[in-house]
């Protein structure tokens, strides 16, 4: 379980067959595994697998609350809407009326229309985003050591293809608690998930924890023979979990509970299916199995329940999607727009400290004349300072007076005496400063950033000064506010120092420049992500990032592709081992792969054959 001193993050997604025809038989499986790891991490990501569709999937999970805030109709659960909006990616756009809603014409706009307009017989989708979803979540302690794994199951198969109205089940695996308390002998069973990385993990907190895994290790060890002379690692995609067979085969006890259907489980397994009913689980009663009370259910909120953490800290996540190719080629105007949007937002979020700067500087013009008369002075010399405030500050800002009478308020004084001592007064004084020392650090580090943003682009599009082809951005210190939020980014030739149009950049070039601002944006992310390095000058730090780099080598040349595969190696940097962000780089290309991926080797994200690992060759 998650303590004080430990962390929960999400470690692996995995779609189960993605943009599938339910009852459709195919060759292979159309599962994706997605690693999400804190850290760099390459993945190869071959054409024709869904990979775009599935990154599209992860960028709508990002809920800023666990329920919307509707003001019409009852408030909607994250996970449900998730659902809902996955669902309408496969639904097929049309122009034709639906057969209900022909039905209810009047009868001549329905003549009319006949003429040129056919029906549908609905919205039901005949195909699915994903049949299932496993979570893989990780808990880590102080030292980054493993202590738990536990993954989330997500079936809606049923829902999403409009064949149940219940919504979704929930099945939760909790490894520590398989170890520790329950069944170990339940690792070794074939009605487990299990899978190469499972089994990786599993054995090495069980080292650390002196748990016996034995059956464990001789009932899957010959599954999971892994080659170091392999550069790729093969893909995370453990068998499909199905409940629903599990039952039939006698394995677990089905529950009724007036409409709630829950599933029991024998004493000794140490996971619970949960039904979310029309995908709201804050709307039903959620009841848990006490394998000592045998059947007796236990009605238990579902917020408390470590499923909802899970699915929490699972809605958090923010998962940025780009691909270079697509971002190159704007529809606007700038074809760079998106990229031009990016860093003006980077400056905007600088430029937002100003006014916090103004009213921190003028927090400490008040204080510090009381710092410069005596005790026996300060009450007296309160109404002073009030009056001249009021007559030029307090016409300029409003609440500037309301404020900071709390430096001079009377109960701050008893029956004349003196309470605020000099101390006190030094006290807020170096209060104070601090805070404007930490927003005038932040500030500066926001515009390091994108500083440090248009030299990484310099470097990559200006060869020479005396090349007619180089370019490079101008400096933005020179350019008026107006300008910086239209376009930060300006273009010019360094040889005839004009500028130019972004139109006029090669495809290369806007390669380059994409990458290095959206690794820009990743070194924002790491800083506002960190609550001591902001000083606290933030409300809340940001959620976790995962940004996921598709194609950078597009448009580049054999050597620009080296030089790529070193600035990413140097990005590593930006992820390093004290963060819980992560940077993904999918690539076509084997030698990005293996210069990004840690220790040369990559992931897979499609399905593999584990049968194959060490028969045939790599290719």
């Amino acid at each position: 379980m998650e303590g004080h001193s430990s962390r929960t993050i999400v470690h692996r997604v995995v779609f189960y067959d993605l943009l599938s025809r339910p009852g459709q038989e195919v060759a292979i499986s159309p599962h994706l595994s997605i690693p999400l790891a804190p850290g760099l991490e390459s993945v190869w990501a071959p054409n024709g697998y869904g990979k775009t569709f599935a990154m599209k999937l992860l960028e709508k999970i990002r809920f800023p609350s666990p329920e919307s805030d509707e003001r019409l109709g009852s408030p909607q659960y994250w996970l449900g809407r998730f659902l809902k909006e996955a669902r309408s990616e496969v639904i097929e756009p049309s122009d034709q009326m639906t057969r209900s809603s022909f039905s209810s014409m009047n009868p001549i706009e329905a003549d009319v229309l006949s003429f040129n307009r056919g029906w549908r017989d609905g919205e039901i989708p005949r195909m699915v985003p994903f049949s299932k979803m496993m979570i893989r979540f990780v808990t880590l302690d102080e030292n980054d050591s493993l202590r738990n794994v536990e993954d989330l199951w997500v079936d809606a198969e049923d829902w999403l293809s409009g064949e149940d109205d219940w919504g979704c089940y929930l099945t939760r695996f909790d490894y520590e608690g398989i170890c520790l308390h329950d069944s170990p002998d339940l690792l070794a069973s074939s009605h487990l998930p299990m899978d190469r990385e499972l089994f990786e993990m599993i054995n090495d907190f069980a080292e650390s924890s002196e748990i016996d895994v034995s059956r464990m290790n001789e009932a899957h060890q010959n599954r999971f023979v892994e080659s170091d002379e392999y550069s790729f690692m093969p893909s995370v995609i453990p068998k499909p979990w199905d409940f629903r067979a599990s039952m039939m085969e006698g394995k677990y006890r089905k529950k009724s509970q007036e409409k709630t259907r829950d599933i029991g489980l024998p004493s000794g397994f140490s996971f619970n299916v949960v039904p979310i009913t029309k995908l709201n689980p804050m709307s039903v009663d959620y009841y848990d199995m006490i394998p000592e009370q045998g059947d007796v259910p236990v009605h238990r909120d579902f917020s408390l329940t470590r499923e909802y953490q899970l699915l929490h800290i699972m809605s958090q996540m923010r998962v940025k999607y780009v691909e270079i190719p697509k971002e190159c080629h704007g529809l606007e105007s700038d074809p760079l727009q998106k990229c031009q949007d990016l860093i003006s937002s980077m400056i905007d979020l600088a430029l937002s400290y100003d006014d916090k700067i103004d009213e921190t500087d003028r927090n400490l013009n008040v204080l510090s004349p009381l710092s410069r008369v005596s005790a026996e002075e300060r009450f007296e010399y309160q109404d002073a300072i009030l009056d001249e405030l009021r007559g030029f500050e307090g016409r300029l800002y409003p609440d500037y007076i309301d404020k900071h009478e709390e430096y001079f308020h009377e109960v701050n004084y008893e029956e004349g005496e003196e309470v605020i001592s000099d101390e006190e007064v030094q006290s807020a004084i170096d209060q104070e400063s601090q805070a404007l020392s930490a927003l005038r650090r932040s500030q500066l580090i926001i515009l390091e950033i994108v500083q440090s943003t248009f030299d990484r682009i310099n470097d990559a599009i200006m060869t020479s000064k005396d090349d007619p082809w180089a370019r490079r951005v101008s400096s933005w210190r020179s350019r008026s506010i107006k300008e910086l939020r239209r376009s930060p980014m300006r273009f010019e030739r360094p040889m005839f120092r004009d500028y130019v149009d972004p139109n006029t950049l090669s495809f290369g070039q806007r390669s380059a420049i994409v990458l290095e601002c959206w690794l820009g944006y990743m070194a924002l992310m790491e800083f506002t992500n960190n609550p001591s390095a902001m000083d606290g000058t933030l409300s809340r730090p940001s959620p976790r990032t995962c940004l996921v780099l598709d194609e950078p080598e597009a448009g580049r040349s054999e050597h620009s592709v080296d030089s790529l595969s070193f600035r990413l190696s140097e990005a590593r940097e930006l992820v390093g081992a004290a963060s819980d962000n992560s940077l993904l780089v999918m690539s076509h290309r084997r030698d990005v792969l293996e210069a990004v991926g840690d220790g040369g080797r990559f992931h897979l994200m499609q399905q593999f054959d584990d049968d194959e690992l060490g028969h045939d060759s790599e290719e």
